[in-house]
């Protein structure tokens, strides 16, 4: 199974599912028109705080955790762009210690979220480094599945504009 289903399917990733809810309840109970949208720094920063801690590899080191966060990208960047913003190197992190989490991360993400939800710059080294990957990869139907929905985000990203269908 895949790593957001273990996540749902745990107390730990309902929990952070809870964490997220929470912060979008913030947000209807606050005031209309806020001067900005900074849910997770300015109107629940424990929330933006409890939700930096668990980026955190040494704390958190569950792929299915950063299956949440993935699943949830483009609503914690529309609750906060500034705290989205801050802390994109550590919702998807390029090191190779960390491949894991940010398949994870940007998988669900890419399975969840139509193209353009979160911009391209904000994902483009994941969709780099995923189409690298379809290159090197074994073949079995979770993997497909996920390199088709790869190629339905990349085919509105160039229908968009943001990519050219000719880049490598």
């Amino acid at each position: 199974s895949d790593d957001l289903s273990i996540a749902i399917n745990s107390v730990r990733g309902r929990a952070h599912e809870a964490v997220i809810s929470y912060a979008f309840w913030v947000l209807r109970n606050s005031e209309p028109n806020p001067p900005e949208r900074a849910v997770l720094t300015v109107q629940a920063p424990e929330v933006g705080a409890l939700l930096e801690l668990h980026l955190d590899e040494q704390i958190e080191p569950s792929p299915a955790i950063r299956a949440v966060f993935g699943s949830h990208l483009a609503r914690l960047r529309w609750l906060d762009v500034n705290w989205f913003d801050r802390l994109k190197s550590r919702l998807l992190p390029s090191t190779e210690a960390s491949d894991a989490l940010r398949r994870a991360t940007f998988e669900a993400n890419v399975r969840w979220n139509q193209a353009g939800s979160v911009p391209f710059s904000a994902l483009q080294q994941g969709y780099r480094l995923e189409v690298d990957e379809l290159v090197a990869s074994e073949s079995n139907d979770r993997r497909n599945r996920f390199f088709e929905r790869l190629g339905e985000h990349l085919v509105a990203w160039a229908w968009i504009g943001e990519i050219s269908p000719n880049s490598a």
